[in-house]
């Protein structure tokens, strides 16, 4: 073999220890970030819980498996068309003065499921409501709190609101953004609608219908 041939081959064998190197050092880098910033499930219900409603403790409270999911259509504004799905009731908590933290899942988003903690008094008014997670969606920043504050807190859950959105025109709550901000906050409306469905079904603030 020549030495212009040899040193035709050095380059990209060089290219190639260059990338392996890369690759190892990278995994590395990601195995060890992975374990720093991992957050345990118990660990982000206790950091929603604090966000939704402050208290010195929560004392969890059996959730009732027969009203825990529920089967729902709803606008799907990612095809454009009406959907079935389920909602689910996920954690339940009462806080030191009796206020009851609900936490929900709603319907398929856009590219997840949102996740939301609700803090109701014993008079049914809802005290809080913050989204905990969008599991995987990628659109949380469409639905700011303010947003939240003013279509939840202050609501009776004995009223029983049906949260939900609609096409624009309709007679239901609207936002003006695009589908996929739509499609996440049905997501969160529903989760929204579930814990106060639920609250309707199983007498736990002394008022259920």
């Amino acid at each position: 073999m020549s030495e212009k041939r040899k040193e035709s081959i050095k380059p990209s064998i060089i290219a190639v220890i260059v990338l392996v190197v890369i690759a190892l050092i990278s995994g590395a880098l990601l195995s060890i970030l992975n374990d720093v910033l991992y957050v345990s499930d118990e660990e982000r219900t206790a950091r929603a819980l604090a966000k939704v409603y402050a208290s010195e403790s929560y004392t969890d409270i059996e959730i009732d498996a027969e009203y825990k999911e529920r089967t729902i259509t709803y606008y799907y504004f990612k095809t454009n068309a009406e959907a079935t799905d389920t909602t689910t009731v996920t954690d339940l908590y009462r806080a030191d003065d009796g206020t009851i933290i609900v936490g929900a899942t709603g319907v398929n988003g856009w590219n997840g499921r949102a996740q939301i903690m609700m803090a109701v008094g014993d008079d049914g008014v809802i005290k809080a409501a913050v989204v905990s997670t969008f599991n995987g969606d990628d659109k949380a920043t469409s639905v700011n709190q303010k947003y939240i504050n003013n279509t939840y807190v202050g609501k009776n859950v004995f009223d029983n609101p049906n949260f939900t959105m609609r096409p624009s025109g309709a007679n239901d709550v609207d936002i003006s953004a695009g589908a996929t901000a739509r499609t996440s906050m049905e997501s969160v409306a529903s989760a929204m609608s579930m814990a106060v469905w639920y609250l309707n079904q199983v007498d736990i603030l002394g008022g259920a219908q």
